[in-house]
C-alpha cells in the first residue's frame, strides 16, 4: 500500500506550543513543552493541546526600524541589456520603516545613496525601486524624486542622494516585500539616452556592523612616542549570497584626530593582525598625501567610504564579521610611515530608544504647529572593565511630518527633565549652516555622530543617558522655532532581543537527540525580548502568512536571519520563535540574529548538519507518543492503535535536502524525496518505507509513510526512532495493537 503524500488531515499541522515548563537539568532555560509550528496552510482538522502560550498583546505605540540594502548596478542587468555604454553604480538604500502597535508597516521613507561612474550617457532622469524579478520590467513603486530638472550629467564619477516616501498601497507592499524577498525588487537608474534604465540591480539585504577603534601611538609595533590621540568609527554594510557567504560590502571610515603639531597623512588602512603584530593592509581607504584633508593637519576628522567586492579586501570583510579583534586600524604620516597611531577593532553594545516627538512637549509648548516626529535614537558604545563608556557612535533617526517648505536647523540631545529646557549635550551636526530643507515637509533625518574623549561633554552625556535616560530629551529645531519645534523625552530603553546560549534547537526533538539543525528544518529559538511584547500564535487566531508563494519572514515586527538569509517565521512570542532554517545554507555552523522592536540581538551560533532528524510528539516536548496517524488521518493512540502490517504516517523535521529542490519558505508543488534515505525503527526493527520527503501540508515538515513491522512488539508505548546517516532522532513512541 502506498499512502499519497497529502492524505493526512488531522495531523497536517499539529499546533502544540508552550514555554511554561522547563527541563530541570537545562541550565539554559530551554522549554520542555513546545512543538510543531501552527497555522500555515491548514486544510482540515487541527489538534489543539493544552498548555499553550499565554502572552498578552503588546501595548506598544508606533515604532521605527531601519533596514539596509546594498547593490552593484550594471548595464547587463537591464531588460534588455544595455550595450555600448560604459557605466556602473553602487547603490545603498536605507529604509526607515514605521510600524503600528500590531507590528504592521504603516509608512516608510527610503534614502537613496548612489555612487556612479559613467563615460557619458546624457543626463540622469530617474532613480526608483521597481516591483519585478530579474529579467522582468516592473512598475515603479518607490520614487527617489530624482528628475531631469536636477540636471545631473551621467559623466565621470559622482554621488546622488535622494529620499523617497513610501505611503501608497504599492509602496507599503514593496517595503514588506523588500524585508522578506528583496530579490523580487530592483533599483534602476535612468538617463536621457536610456529612458527605460541604464544600470540596474536586484535588491539585496545588507547587515550593518558598527565598530569602534581607540587609536594610540603607543599601540604601534614598535610603539611611537608621541602625544597624539585618535578615535575611529567604522560602519560596515555586507550582503550575502544564497548560501549565506558575504559577497560584497561597503565600509564607512571616520577618524577624529588630535596631533601635537602639523602632519601629513600618507595612508589609512585596516590591517590584519593582533595587538602585538604588524600585519598587512587588507582594506585601503585610499587616503593619500595629495588629498586636501591629509596635508598639514593638526586636529580634525577624515572620512572615506570604500566598496569591497573581491580579493583580499573581501576576505578581510568576512573575517571582520567573525572576529573584528583580529584586525586593526592604522593611520600613517610622512614622518611615521609605518603608522603614527593604531587600535584594534572593537565590538559595540547597542542601546536604542523609541521617542515620540510633538510640539506640545516643548518647554514652553509650541502652539499652532501641526507637526510630529517619531525617532529611534541609538548608542553603539564601548566600555572599559569597570563599565565606564569609553567611546560611542550615536545614531539619530527621525521620521517627521511638518508643513511644506520647512528648514530644519538643529537636532540634538539635551539634558533636562520633561517640562524644562536644558542645554545641548550631544549634537547630530545639523545646524543653521548645515540645515535640511524639505519642500514636502515629510521625510527622515538620519545622522551619525562620533563621541569619544575628544568630545568630553558628549561622552559624559552618553554615560549619564545610559544610566538615566529620563533626564534627557531629543529636540528638532526649525527656523520659525529655533528653540525647538518638536521634542520627546527619552525613557528606559526596551531591552534588545537576546538568544539563549545553545538556545536554537530542532523544533520537534529539541535537545533530546542533538543540538544541531539541518537546512530546511524547523527550529525553535529560545531567548528573551524576542518581540516587542506581543505574540502571534495559532491559539490567538494569529497564523503565519504567505506572500508571493513564500512564508513571511516578519511577524509582529520580528525578523530572523540565518547567515544573513531571512528566515520564514511560523510563530512568535517574547520567549520563543519558530523559524525555518534556510535550505540554501552550507557549512558546519550558522549565525542566528533576531531583530525585534528595532533592536538586534548578538548572534548565536548553531551547529549545522546535513540532517538532524526530530520527531514531533503529541506532548510537544519531544517525548512520548509521536505525531503519527492512520491512513485516514486519525491519530494513532492507545484508543486507536496501529496494527502490525499497517501503513502509518509520521511527522518530523530535519531530514535535509530533497529532490526536486524546494525553496526556503515554499510549499512543495509535487512529490519530493529526501536525498538520503532515512531508517525508521519500531521496537528496534527496521520498517519498510513507502514515502519519505516533505509533507504537502506545511513548510519545513517532513513526512514518512512506513509499514509497522510484523515482528513489532505490541503495547501503548512502543519506541520509534529515525536515523539518517549517523544522526538519530529523539525517541518517540507509538501504540500498536495485537
Amino acid at each position: 500500500m502506498h499512502l499519497h503524500w497529502r492524505t493526512n488531515y488531522a495531523m497536517e499541522y499539529v499546533q502544540i506550543f508552550s514555554h511554561r515548563k522547563y527541563y530541570k537539568d537545562n541550565q539554559q532555560g530551554v522549554p520542555a513543552e513546545a512543538g510543531m509550528p501552527g497555522g500555515a496552510k491548514m486544510k482540515a482538522k487541527v489538534l489543539l493541546v493544552a498548555g499553550l502560550f499565554l502572552c498578552a498583546a503588546s501595548a506598544m505605540a508606533d515604532s521605527l526600524e531601519t533596514a539596509f540594502f546594498r547593490v552593484d548596478m550594471t548595464t547587463a542587468n537591464e531588460v534588455p541589456a544595455v550595450t555600448g555604454v560604459v557605466g556602473t553604480a553602487r547603490a545603498i538604500m536605507t529604509a526607515h520603516i514605521r510600524r503600528n502597535d500590531a507590528g504592521n508597516i504603516v509608512s516608510g521613507v527610503v534614502d537613496f545613496d548612489v555612487d556612479y561612474n559613467f563615460e557619458g550617457d546624457g543626463t540622469f532622469t530617474g532613480l526608483h525601486i521597481h516591483d519585478g524579478v530579474a529579467g522582468v520590467i516592473g512598475p515603479v513603486t518607490i520614487n527617489s524624486t530624482l528628475a531631469t530638472a536636477d540636471a545631473i550629467a551621467a559623466q565621470g564619477t559622482g554621488n546622488i542622494t535622494r529620499q523617497g516616501l513610501a505611503t501608497s498601497t504599492a509602496a507599503l507592499a514593496t517595503l514588506n516585500g523588500m524585508l522578506s524577498n528583496p530579490e523580487k525588487y530592483y533599483v534602476n537608474l535612468h538617463t536621457t539616452l536610456h529612458t527605460g534604465g541604464v544600470v540596474r540591480a536586484q535588491l539585496a539585504r545588507a547587515e550593518r556592523r558598527v565598530l569602534r577603534v581607540a587609536m594610540d601611538p603607543a599601540k604601534e609595533v614598535p610603539p611611537v612616542i608621541l602625544d597624539a590621540k585618535g578615535t575611529g568609527a567604522l560602519v560596515f554594510l555586507a550582503t550575502r549570497d544564497s548560501q549565506g557567504v558575504i559577497n560584497a560590502g561597503t565600509v564607512a571610515f571616520e577618524t577624529n584626530y588630535n596631533m601635537p603639531s602639523a602632519v601629513t597623512f600618507t595612508g589609512w588602512h585596516i590591517h590584519s593582525g593582533s595587538a602585538s603584530v604588524a600585519g598587512p593592509v587588507v582594506i585601503n581607504t585610499t587616503l593619500a598625501s595629495t588629498n586636501a584633508d591629509a596635508i598639514n593637519v593638526t586636529q580634525g576628522v577624515v572620512r572615506r567610504r570604500v566598496d569591497v567586492t573581491s580579493g583580499t579586501a573581501l576576505d578581510a570583510l568576512r573575517g571582520i564579521f567573525v572576529n573584528p579583534a583580529g584586525y586593526y586600524l592604522n593611520i600613517h604620516t610622512t614622518i611615521n610611515t609605518g603608522g603614527v597611531m593604531r587600535g584594534q577593532l572593537e565590538e559595540t553594545i547597542e542601546n536604542s530608544y523609541q521617542i515620540s516627538m510633538s510640539p506640545g512637549s516643548e518647554a514652553p509648548p509650541v502652539t499652532g504647529l501641526e507637526a510630529s516626529g517619531l525617532a529611534k535614537f541609538s548608542i553603539h558604545s564601548t566600555k572599559d572593565a569597570s563599565g565606564t563608556v569609553t567611546s560611542a557612535t550615536v545614531v539619530f533617526d527621525v521620521t517627521y511630518q511638518f508643513p511644506a517648505n520647512t528648514t530644519f536647523t538643529g537636532l540634538h540631545i539635551h539634558s533636562g527633565p520633561a517640562g524644562q529646557a536644558g542645554p545641548v549635550v550631544i549634537s547630530s551636526g545639523l545646524s543653521g549652516t548645515a540645515s535640511v530643507v524639505d519642500a514636502d515637509g515629510a521625510g527622515n533625518i538620519y545622522r551619525l555622530t562620533d563621541v569619544s574623549s575628544l568630545t568630553a561633554t558628549a561622552l559624559t552625556a552618553v554615560q549619564g543617558l545610559l544610566a538615566s535616560p529620563a533626564g534627557f530629551y531629543l529636540n528638532l529645531h526649525t527656523i520659525p522655532n529655533p528653540g525647538g519645534a518638536v521634542r520627546g523625552q527619552l525613557a528606559a530603553a526596551a531591552l534588545p532581543p537576546a538568544i539563549n546560549k545553545s538556545g536554537v534547537l530542532n523544533n520537534a526533538g529539541y535537545n533530546l537527540a542533538s543540538t544541531s539543525v539541518a537546512p530546511g528544518s524547523i527550529a525553535a529559538i529560545f531567548g528573551t525580548n524576542m518581540t516587542s511584547g506581543g505574540s502571534c500564535l495559532s491559539t490567538q487566531g494569529c497564523n503565519p502568512k504567505f506572500e508571493g508563494g513564500k512564508l513571511n519572514t516578519t511577524m509582529v515586527g520580528t525578523s530572523v536571519t540565518v547567515n544573513g538569509i531571512p528566515a520564514p517565521i511560523f510563530y512568535a512570542s517574547p520567549l520563543q520563535l519558530g523559524v525555518q532554517i534556510p535550505f540554501e545554507l552550507t557549512g558546519s555552523a550558522a549565525a542566528i540574529i533576531v531583530t525585534a522592536n528595532g533592536q538586534t540581538s548578538l548572534q548565536e551560533s548553531v551547529t549545522l548538519d546535513s540532517f538532524a532528524p526530530g520527531i514531533f510528539t503529541m506532548t510537544g516536548d519531544g517525548k512520548g507518543a509521536g505525531a503519527i496517524t492512520h491512513a485516514n488521518g486519525t491519530v494513532v493512540s492507545a484508543l486507536s492503535p496501529a496494527a502490525r502490517g499497517e501503513v502509518v504516517v509520521l511527522y518530523a523535521t530535519g531530514l535535509g535536502q530533497v529532490t526536486p529542490a524546494v525553496g526556503t519558505g515554499n510549499l512543495p508543488t509535487g512529490l519530493t524525496q529526501a536525498l538520503i534515505t532515512p531508517t525508521v525503527t519500531v521496537s528496534g526493527i527496521a520498517a519498510e518505507l513507502q514515502f519519505y520527503g516533505l509533507s504537502g501540508c506545511c513548510v519545513g515538515v517532513n513526512q514518512i509513510n512506513f509499514t509497522i513491522p510484523t515482528g513489532a512488539q505490541t503495547g501503548n508505548a512502543i519506541p520509534v526512532l529515525i536515523s539518517v546517516g549517523l544522526k538519530q532522532s529523539n525517541a518517540a513512541s507509538i501504540a500498536i495493537g495485537p
